[in-house]
């Protein structure tokens, strides 16, 4: 399988899987049995709570690496982007509603495995073991 990491959205995350899916196709080998996928993810009892803790360090980290970083899929309007446009359909950050819709929207493009960057850098522990917690007991059971 292929790992595409959580620099695109979810709509150029979809054109990387049909071109990785062509591919196999065309060395004759079979499609993928998983598509796993990674994400950003920070969850919150409430969506101003996520973005003004995950989202604010999740945006520095983003500007002070990523964007900064030679990559074949950001474009100079991603680079330039404030944290609402490059948030949308890359991070999954927001309340426990939220992180469900952003994962559903996932699991119906045929993701079936994710790997979530919970330790945004920047964060103290205890902000991040909070996070984890809630996505456990508030999200992860919606998907059993």
């Amino acid at each position: 399988a292929w790992l595409p990491g959580p620099t695109v959205n979810f709509a150029t995350l979809r054109q990387c899987f049909d071109v990785f899916n062509e591919e196999l196709a065309k060395a004759g080998k079979p499609r993928a049995a998983d598509y796993p996928a990674t994400r950003e993810l920070y969850c919150a009892p409430t969506h101003e709570e996520a973005v003004s803790v995950g989202g604010a360090a999740m945006y520095k980290f983003y500007k002070d690496t990523y964007l900064k970083w030679p990559h074949p899929r950001l474009r100079d309007e991603e680079r330039a982007m404030d944290y609402d446009e490059l948030a949308a359909d890359r991070f999954i950050m927001g309340d426990p509603d939220e992180c469900i819709e952003a994962v559903s929207k996932l699991q119906d493009m045929g993701i079936t495995q994710l790997s979530f960057r919970m330790q945004i850098p920047g964060l103290g522990s205890k902000d991040v073991i909070r996070s984890m917690e809630l996505f456990m007991e508030s999200v992860v059971p919606h998907f059993k």
